[in-house]
């Protein structure tokens, strides 16, 4: 099994990699996402996430048809990518409750309720750093999340970037724009390095390396991709 899925991994990194192991399923893909959605359509919660490791752990979890197996770097190309920030005036319990004060953009905060500040981000004193009812964090969890179409699957896996790793995946893509190549026009190695906050508590950073730009048949495949997705919402209250 290992020879099979070093196998798709090469045919993923070559030249007509996204091509030789997803090309086949988007159709299909595209008509099964429908059909499972129905009418209330698809939601974060129904996609299969790879989480940020704790303690500092080097290697993702990735859970495939064979079951979970370790990761030292995720490979995908990216069909999604969003920035958005959510607050709870309470603690976070881990349930499914609304944010107080949400947004989409991370310019402008929407209130759910009457403990939500609402208005602008950036001067919001919930995003400042300190603010957090724990740590030197922000009391507002601001997030990135990507879409990534893997080698293990036709469907994305969302990997949603904490605030400790922003500012390193955020430098990664723009020494690769730097070149020309966007996000979006490029196969990606996402690793990770284990760092310590301020208290000595290791923790895992995400790294991004630029594998290849994607060839001209692999972005239609991906602008298709994204289509069959487009009924999937971009979720502000999607936290690890």
């Amino acid at each position: 099994m290992a020879k099979k899925e070093e196998t798709a991994l090469a045919k993923f990194e070559d030249e007509n990699g996204i091509l030789a192991v997803h090309g086949e399923k988007i159709q299909a893909v595209a008509i099964a996402v429908k059909e499972a959605a129905g009418a209330g359509g698809m939601s974060m919660s129904d996609l299969e996430k790879v989480a940020i490791p704790s303690g500092g752990a080097l290697s993702w979890t990735v859970r495939t048809m064979n079951g979970e197996e370790p990761r030292t770097e995720l490979f995908g190309a990216i069909v999604g990518d969003t920035e958005n920030r959510s607050f709870w005036a309470d603690e976070y319990d881990g349930s499914n409750s609304p944010p107080d004060c949400s947004s989409q953009d991370t310019i402008t905060g929407i209130s759910s309720s009457e403990d939500g500040p609402g208005g602008e981000c950036g001067t919001c004193p919930h995003s400042q750093w300190g603010s957090a009812k724990k740590g030197s964090g922000q009391a507002c969890n601001h997030r990135r999340v990507l879409l990534l179409l893997t080698p293990d699957s036709a469907m994305p896996v969302m990997v949603s970037i904490p605030p400790s790793s922003l500012k390193t995946v955020r430098r990664d893509f723009i020494v690769a724009a730097g070149q020309g190549y966007r996000p979006s026009e490029a196969l990606w190695g996402f690793t990770l390095t284990t760092q310590k906050s301020g208290g000595g508590i290791p923790y895992s950073q995400v790294a991004v390396r630029f594998v290849r730009p994607l060839t001209a048949e692999e972005l239609e495949l991906t602008k298709e991709f994204n289509a069959a997705v487009s009924s999937i919402a971009i979720d502000s209250s999607v936290i690890d």
